[in-house]
């Protein structure tokens, strides 16, 4: 997939790189632990899907039509605090407590306690799999009859695939058919 950006859009993305970035340092100094490496590789990846091509609601992170980030580096935690807490998920100055035990923003990614969030972080790699089982749990849904439709970008190391994806039942009637995907942009 090839993006076409205009200038402005092109120094909205660069400025929200610069951003995170910025407060990754921050971050790990404020915390005296952490990856910058591993979250300066990723801060242009971080900046495009969230200030350009994925669908959130910062106010309601929960709302079901939105486009999910599987982070497979957990130990880029503060790349993708500092993309979140720039989106609006939380207040900018939470990204002090970076590390802080019983804080919200832990060394690798916890989702029960940040919002925006839809993993928690362990070894790499470990992100497809959690991808994966999300996908056929959605297959699942769709086949009990309910709706299910999802946007997936999963994240490992400084490569990503994305791609609005809903799953849709099979038009004949065998019952051995499974769901297949369709891809819309």
């Amino acid at each position: 997939m090839t993006l076409h950006l205009d200038d402005d859009t092109r120094g909205q993305i660069a400025a929200a790189a610069f951003g995170i970035r910025r407060l990754s340092v921050e971050m790990i100094t404020w915390a005296q632990w952490g990856h910058i490496g591993g979250s300066f590789s990723m801060a242009e990846l971080l900046a495009v899907l969230y200030f350009h091509h994925m669908s959130v609601r910062p106010e309601d992170p929960a709302w079901e039509g939105r486009d999910r980030l599987i982070l497979s580096k957990a130990h880029g935690s503060s790349g993708l605090y500092a993309a979140l807490a720039l989106r609006g998920y939380f207040p900018e100055s939470d990204v002090y407590g970076y590390c802080e035990l019983g804080g919200r923003l832990e060394g690798h990614t916890d989702m029960l306690r940040t919002p925006g969030l839809e993993s928690s972080g362990g070894p790499l790699g470990m992100g497809l799999s959690v991808a994966v089982g999300r996908a056929l749990a959605c297959a699942t849904s769709v086949i009990r009859g309910h709706a299910c439709s999802a946007s997936w970008v999963t994240a490992s190391r400084t490569r990503a695939t994305s791609g609005k994806r809903r799953w849709q039942l099979p038009t004949s009637t065998s019952t051995t058919s499974s769901p297949s995907w369709t891809t819309t942009r």
